[in-house]
């Protein structure tokens, strides 16, 4: 299974999918699954126009539409951002249909007639709880649930953690530490990849951040990141198509 995650930056344009679609040789091209987080809710209506999305007809958009009131909606009048799944092989369907309680811990059930999996999508937010607090919560909240008790079924988890780079800082050594129990308490190991970091900041291009990341339970895959040359105009690309770089996992389901 190839599963491509990208935090797109305010929005999921034309000029973004084709990006993804034909760079670096079409590595993020042809995925069973694509994360994308920031996404505008009237684009992701409108998804089906872009060029190479046809196939894709199961789509699940989420927002809270709490960003009106935030610095993150620069074109608020095309709708309110959250996040997106859309796969050509698996049905979606959010396993907590109630509240959601974490910016944004998400849980899905994807499935066809041959495999099954749980999906975790994660785009965290500053509020109310912080980045770092909200995996750690969610985490232990949904850990009651019987569907990630069940070793059968595989699970996934991916997306922007915003995890930072201040690895010193005490606030966030605590919990790592809490979040390291609990991911281990799931049997939740990243996936090993080329690289560890995958925000390159354009207005600081020293900085490198360790935020897109994927976890999975007890399986098998690789974990690759999009060249920074390809993605933002500091380093080379034609334009700032986000201020992320994608994220490939390509994981074997069986066990």
């Amino acid at each position: 299974m190839k599963i491509v995650s990208w935090n797109c930056h305010y929005g999921l344009t034309k000029e973004n999918i084709e990006q993804l679609f034909k760079a670096e040789n079409g590595k993020f091209a042809g995925a069973d699954v694509y994360a994308f987080q920031e996404v505008l809710e009237n684009e992701f209506i409108n998804i089906s126009d872009y060029e190479g999305t046809q196939d894709y007809k199961y789509r699940h958009w989420y927002g809270d539409h709490q960003e009106y009131g935030d610095c993150h909606v620069p074109r608020g009048s095309e709708g309110d951002l959250g996040i997106v799944l859309m796969s050509n092989k698996y049905k979606i369907s959010r396993i907590d249909q109630g509240l959601i309680r974490f910016r944004y811990v998400i849980p899905y059930c994807l499935e066809n007639e041959n495999e099954k999996f749980y999906l975790f999508h994660v785009w965290t937010k500053s509020k109310p709880d912080g980045y770092i607090e909200t995996i750690y919560k969610a985490l232990e909240y949904y850990k009651q649930y019987k569907e990630f008790n069940n070793l059968n079924t595989p699970i996934v988890m991916l997306g922007d953690f915003n995890f930072g780079v201040n690895y010193e800082d005490p606030f966030f050594k605590t919990f790592e530490n809490k979040i390291q129990k609990s991911f281990n308490n799931m049997k939740l190991l990243t996936l090993k990849g080329d690289n560890t970091q995958s925000f390159y900041y354009p207005r600081c291009r020293d900085q490198k951040y360790f935020n897109d990341a994927v976890y999975v339970q007890n399986l098998n895959g690789n974990f690759s990141i999009g060249n920074t040359k390809d993605w933002i105009q500091a380093y080379g690309a034609a334009s700032d198509y986000s201020d992320h770089c994608p994220i490939l996992a390509e994981i074997n389901l069986i066990k």
